[in-house]
């Protein structure tokens, strides 16, 4: 007993050596005083930073990696050693390491603090524009993953407890389009824009979160049936133009233009709702539907199509577009609910558009 008695005693002498050692150390060092905020974010491809140290009262460090106490893992472009590129590539395919994939294992006086993208901001009105190969950030993957804020006009729902119920698109910056049946009307709802993992924080430019005004569902829903299963979310303020925040276009403004309809597709986040263990990630996965041989079933004209799955999906509340030649994105359907050997089935948007502008 007594020997065991020691051996705690030591114990505690030699950590409060070691504290005190580190105490030491941290405020001699003239480094540590910079601020390592995780809400700046960086140029890509742009090499100005600023490297004046600034003291801050909370230094936010990320978590501690490598083999050297100084080292932490930061977003890749907050560290100096990180090759410059036009955009950073996230290779989803490479074994993980105790850093997030979305971050670097950098020394601490490589850390640099970094400004906010300059040129994400849209001056102009525009609908179903896309970032092609994403935003700021390109993934390498073998699955239907896609890059950040490839396609903008995708939205997150969360509930009350800010976890995600389903997906939705904007066809206004102030109106949110989803299914009827995965918005409960009495909670109190958030929409989520310019999100790309909805596990993760460490995007390069921060999503928007609204909270949800009113929802306005289908005069003719038929809950039972599934039918008419569509909803409008008004928020109670708008989102801002930017490049990772774009609503879809609509029928009424196809005009001309004709639609490709061997290139649609449903867009949208696995909903994790009842999953006993959370992944990784939860990043947006585009899944290709084949529109040519799909069928319109009556009364409301529900559209049944194909999709490329390798498993089964929850992505309620999706949007199923299709472009135009000019790679203009249009709404043709949200996703209502899946059958078996991979049939889904959508509620028929361009059947509903007076429903839609009667209420915008």
């Amino acid at each position: 007993m007594k020997r065991v008695k020691n051996q705690v005693v030591f114990l505690l002498i030699v950590l409060h050596v070691n504290l005190f050692r580190f105490s030491i150390s941290y405020d001699s060092d003239p480094s540590n005083e910079l601020d390592y905020n995780y809400g700046d974010y960086g140029n890509i491809g742009d090499d100005s930073f600023t490297s004046t140290p600034t003291t801050t009262e909370n230094t936010i460090f990320g978590k501690s990696c490598g083999l050297m106490t100084n080292e932490f893992c930061v977003k890749f472009n907050q560290c100096a050693t990180v090759i410059r590129t036009p955009k950073i590539i996230i290779d989803l395919t490479r074994p993980r390491n105790e850093c997030h994939y979305i971050e670097t294992c950098c020394e601490q006086s490589k850390i640099r603090q970094l400004r906010p993208p300059h040129d994400v901001n849209l001056m102009q009105d525009q609908c179903g524009l896309t970032n092609v190969d994403g935003l700021y950030m390109t993934v390498e993957s073998s699955g239907q993953e896609t890059s950040f804020t490839e396609y903008p006009w995708l939205v997150a729902i969360l509930d009350s407890e800010s976890k995600q119920i389903c997906s939705g698109v904007l066809i206004s910056h102030k109106v949110v389009l989803s299914a009827a049946s995965c918005l409960p009307p009495t909670q109190n709802l958030t929409v989520r824009a310019g999100d790309w993992d909805l596990l993760s924080d460490s995007e390069i430019v921060p999503h928007e979160n609204r909270l949800v005004e009113k929802i306005i569902v289908h005069n003719d829903l038929i809950l039972s049936q599934l039918l008419n299963d569509l909803a409008l979310a008004v928020l109670e303020s708008a989102f801002p133009r930017t490049k990772h925040i774009v609503p879809v276009c609509m029928f009424d403004d196809l005009g001309s233009s004709r639609l490709n309809a061997t290139r649609c597709f449903a867009i949208g986040w696995n909903v994790l709702k009842f999953t006993r263990f959370l992944p990784q990630e939860n990043i947006v996965l585009k899944i290709a539907v084949d529109t040519t041989t799909a069928l319109i079933k009556k009364p409301d004209g529900r559209i049944k199509a194909h999709i490329s799955a390798h498993r089964h999906l929850n992505l309620m509340g999706s949007p199923l577009v299709c472009p135009t030649e000019g790679n203009q994105y249009f709404l043709l359907g949200i996703w209502s609910y899946q059958l078996q050997e991979n049939q889904t089935v959508f509620a028929n948007v361009t059947r509903n558009l007076q429903w839609i502008n009667d209420h915008l």
